[in-house]
């Protein structure tokens, strides 16, 4: 598969048919499924208007061509509709007698596959179970420890309490955050900061699989940062999470239960997306082998909390908010510090129950722009209320004379930072570092393979909360202009080998001009001295050219010669 899916969803649409309707069909979560590709914007608006018109005829209609306008603008728009269904395979077009349209038979019907509309019909007739496993009671550990206790095993109770109280959701964040921190520093050759363990073997060996580091030349045994590197470096989290689980998709190809094992993880994935950070599950609530190797493995990239139980049936795995929002990330909700991502926070912000545990020390904060907060800009403000911001969070502010502020106290942040900015500027504080952005800077960090996009899409990502209200723009214009006209320093004069032709009269002048403008390889002409210029690659199609026009034009000479003489 390719490694240029965007996210889930585009993963889904290059799986072949019969594999994408298997999941449609699946027994534990398939409507879960069908549930997810309707909320993400996988579909477009038309093409969800169609399934749902589609949906209460019965799953097929004769002719959608009543639903299209005369217009040639609506029925792009209904083309576009309808390969987007076909390429989800949610649809299929029919002839008027219901059956499958042929190649190049005229369609005009519309039929749902069987395995996606009874997923639709599962969702609105009844709920599908949300979350798909049953949550561990509040006071689990503390039965689990009475039950020891009873039956005399004190040695499983004392292990129990060593282990201590399960996570909450701040320790969720922690984990998933020193996970990711270890890859990064890893990445940049920085030493971790304390308590954060060494990425694990199979992280180390995606970054070199994948081009994001690359051997040294002077150190076979040593990895060095790619340009690629350098990108995963400012992407957003869920962006670099989505990296890890392709390839870990992409790496099952070898294995021969491949197939199984890629549909029970994009169903776990998908499952994960309706669960509620914070809450735990059972391992053994999970239906088959292969999805409780998957715990494992996700646990290994920080997705998972996985929690050791008394004995393997009691241990319990929790999801965090990166493996929560991974699906639905795309939807503008969540983050690493999101605790209510996913879908479930989807579904309660539309609902209006939802009511975030730390709004009354955020209250006075204005509404937030969504496009300029893919992660939670409450905890990150009240992470920067506290006299000791945790590590984790990072909350940038760029001024107008190209100072940049960052409140932060990782050494990670600051070596990110430091890809853009003037390192020779760099001025710190306990809880805060200030850089400068300057043309050399950022200069340098186009020469590492950033570019301009991403430095803003980083400034903006990581812009303060108090700058996501809207009322301010998260980069000031000059200094956004000013970076765009670096990057396009880059390009001002474009180098391109062509050939320089001297044509003889006017009248070959005219006809090669016309020729080179027909083929598209004209770079300059100059009339007053009968000078063109095309492009290298086409020279040897425009000399035959030449070629054969001065010997038509010697013909039509010297017949014109002739009926004069006569």
């Amino acid at each position: 598969m390719s490694q240029q899916s965007k996210n889930l969803f585009h993963y889904l649409s290059t799986l072949p048919p019969t594999r994408l309707l298997a999941l449609y069909s699946d027994e534990s979560c398939g409507a879960l499924v069908v549930r997810s590709v309707l909320q993400s914007g996988c579909l477009s608006p038309l093409a969800l208007q169609y399934v749902m018109r589609l949906a209460v005829c019965g799953g097929s209609f004769p002719s959608s061509q009543g639903w299209v306008r005369a217009d040639p603008a609506a029925r792009a728009e209904h083309e576009a509709a309808v390969a987007n269904m076909e390429a989800m395979c949610a649809a299929y077009r029919t002839e008027s007698n219901g059956s499958a349209a042929g190649v190049g038979v005229p369609a005009t019907g519309l039929t749902l596959t069987d395995e996606f509309y009874g997923g639709v019909r599962a969702c609105l007739t009844g709920d599908p179970k949300i979350p798909p496993w049953d949550p561990i009671p509040e006071n689990h550990y503390t039965n689990l420890l009475a039950t020891a206790e009873s039956r005399g095993r004190s040695d499983l109770a004392k292990a129990e309490r060593e282990r201590g109280p399960p996570p909450s959701q701040d320790d969720l964040v922690v984990h998933t955050q020193k996970r990711w921190n270890a890859i990064l520093h890893f990445l940049v050759g920085s030493e971790g900061d304390d308590g954060e363990p060494a990425p694990p073997d199979a992280a180390v060996q995606f970054l070199e699989r994948t081009g994001l580091m690359a051997p040294d030349d002077n150190d076979k045994n040593a990895l060095i940062i790619t340009s690629r590197g350098y990108e995963f470096m400012l992407s957003d989290v869920n962006d670099q999470v989505w990296q890890f689980v392709l390839q870990y998709l992409n790496s099952l190809e070898s294995n021969p239960g491949c197939d199984e094992i890629r549909h029970r993880a994009i169903v776990f994935l998908v499952s994960l997306s309706y669960c509620q950070v914070g809450d735990g599950f059972l391992a053994s609530a999970l239906s088959d082998e292969y999805t409780r190797t998957l715990m494992k493995d996700f646990a290994h990239f920080g997705l998972l909390f996985v929690r050791r139980g008394i004995t393997k049936k009691f241990t319990v795995f929790y999801p965090t908010s990166v493996a929560v929002a991974l699906v639905a990330g795309e939807r503008g909700t969540g983050g690493m510090l999101d605790s209510g991502a996913g879908i479930i926070g989807i579904l309660r912000q539309q609902q209006g129950a939802a009511s975030s545990p730390g709004a009354d020390a955020t209250k006075s904060l204005a509404p937030t722009n969504a496009s300029y907060a893919p992660a939670s800009t409450l905890a990150l403000a009240r992470a920067i209320a506290s006299p000791a911001p945790p590590r984790d969070r990072l909350a940038v502010i760029v001024q107008t004379n190209f100072q940049l502020c960052a409140y932060t106290a990782s050494e990670l942040h600051v070596r990110m930072i430091g890809l853009f900015c003037d390192v020779n500027t760099l001025r710190r504080l306990p809880n805060v570092v200030f850089y400068k952005i300057t043309r050399d800077s950022v200069k340098g960090a186009f020469r590492l393979g950033i570019s301009a996009s991403q430095i803003m899409r980083f400034l903006r990502m990581h812009a303060h909360p108090m700058l996501r209200t809207g009322k301010h723009p998260p980069i000031p214009f000059n200094v956004e202009d000013q970076i765009v006209l670096w990057d396009r320093e880059r390009s001002r004069v474009a180098v391109e080998e062509v050939v320089r032709h001297q044509c003889q009269t006017e009248e070959e002048f005219l006809a090669a001009v016309q020729w080179a403008e027909d083929a598209g390889c004209l770079v300059w002409s100059g009339r007053g001295k009968h000078l063109v210029m095309v492009r290298h690659a086409s020279s040897h199609l425009f000399a035959t050219f030449v070629q054969k026009w001065r010997g038509g034009a010697a013909t039509r000479k010297s017949d014109k010669r002739a009926k004069k003489g006569v």
